[in-house]
C-alpha cells in the first residue's frame, strides 16, 4: 500500500511545476486545482479525482473504486470518484486525466460567461504572419525534408 499523502504531494509537485496547479484547502480537505476548478482531493485511504467519459468509466471499473464527494464523502457528486491506495500505480494517469477534465470545465465556463456578457480575461492573439514570414517557415519545413533542395525565386 502507498502512503497517500506522500505520493499526493509528488503528484501535487509535477502538476504544479508542469501545468500551474496550485494546492488549495475545501473545507479542511487538501485538494489541487487550476483557476477555480478543483480536480483532485486528498483521502485518508485513497485519493478522489474528478473525471469524465472514459477515464471516468474505466476508473469505476476497478475494484474498491467508487463515486464520491470531496466535501461531504457520504454523498456522491458528478464525475468524482475515490481511488483507494490498492490502485497506487494509476494515480498518476488519473491526476493527467483529472487535470485534462479540469481544463475542459474551465473553457466551458469561458465559453458560458462570454455568452452572458461577463467579461473574462482577453487571450492575446499570434502576431499576423506577413508573406516573408510565411515563405521563411515554407524554406526552413521544405529544408529540413529535402536537404539538397533549392528554392529560387522565377524571374
Amino acid at each position: 500500500m502507498a502512503n497517500v499523502r506522500t505520493r499526493f504531494d509528488a503528484i501535487t509537485a509535477y502538476l504544479g511545476r508542469a501545468h500551474g496547479a496550485r494546492t488549495t484547502r475545501v473545507r479542511g480537505r487538501l485538494c489541487l486545482g487550476i483557476d477555480k476548478a478543483t480536480f483532485m482531493a486528498v483521502h485518508s485511504t485513497g485519493i478522489g479525482f474528478r473525471l469524465r467519459g472514459r477515464a471516468l468509466s474505466q476508473a469505476l471499473t476497478l475494484p474498491g473504486v467508487r463515486p464520491w464527494h470531496p466535501v461531504d464523502p457520504e454523498r456522491i457528486a458528478p464525475g468524482w470518484v475515490l481511488v483507494p491506495s490498492a490502485h497506487a500505480s494509476r494515480w498518476d494517469r488519473l491526476a493527467i486525466e483529472a487535470l485534462r477534465t479540469a481544463r475542459i470545465a474551465q473553457a466551458q465556463r469561458y465559453v458560458r460567461e462570454a455568452a452572458a456578457g461577463i467579461a473574462t480575461a482577453a487571450i492575446p492573439l499570434p502576431p499576423p504572419s506577413t508573406v516573408e514570414s510565411l515563405a521563411a517557415r515554407v524554406r526552413s519545413a521544405i529544408a529540413r525534408n529535402f536537404g539538397g533542395l533549392i528554392l529560387a525565386r522565377a524571374a
